[in-house]
């Protein structure tokens, strides 16, 4: 529980405002175009994967987070548009990455694994996209409006969690991701 709350954090303390400078090296998570719905530039996030290997695709101006009571260290890329990476390195051999859409914001983002779309993709298309999986999903009841699906699904060596909040629609849309090599508690 203490792995997923790092992610919540950012999302709700709304961090996710802040805007990188170093925007041409770090657009790779992108708005989508109104007029093709297409990314406008995307590329797949390797994974497992190192800090080496994010600071290439992603650049050096990432923040580096300690947690004193852990011990241990993460490192957080903002983008431009506001989305935020998080990579968690837990072990020697075990990781995460949490992909946090910006607090507040509507357009969609896209740039994603699994061709996901931040703001657009609903819980119901990612459970018939992944049924294959067999995703197990419930609803996570918060205090006021923290209330959120989670749909989790194994594929290879990597377990997938996918985050979903009310828009104004009424619709339970993509606002979080996260992958990782061990099932997170």
């Amino acid at each position: 529980m203490k792995i997923r709350i790092i992610l919540f954090i950012c999302f709700f303390a709304g961090v996710t405002g802040v805007y990188a400078q170093n925007s041409a090296k770090q657009s790779k998570l992108s708005k989508v175009s109104e007029s093709s719905k297409t990314s406008e530039t995307k590329k797949d996030i390797p994974f497992p994967t190192t800090l080496k290997a994010l600071s290439e695709i992603y650049g050096d101006s990432y923040e580096e987070l300690s947690d004193p009571s852990t011990g241990k260290t993460s490192y957080q890329w903002n983008f431009e548009q506001g989305t935020i990476l998080i990579f968690v390195p837990l072990t020697d051999t075990d990781q995460y990455i949490g992909i946090v859409a910006p607090y507040g914001a509507d357009e969609p983002i896209s740039g994603l694994p699994f061709d996901l779309v931040f703001n657009q993709t609903t819980l119901e298309e990612c459970r018939d996209k992944f049924a294959s999986y067999k995703p197990y999903w419930a609803q996570v009841v918060g205090d006021g409006d923290s209330n959120y699906f989670e749909l989790n699904f194994k594929k290879d060596n990597s377990y997938n969690y996918l985050y979903f909040y009310k828009n104004d629609k009424g619709e339970d849309i993509l606002k979080a991701f996260t992958i990782s090599t061990t099932e997170l508690e």
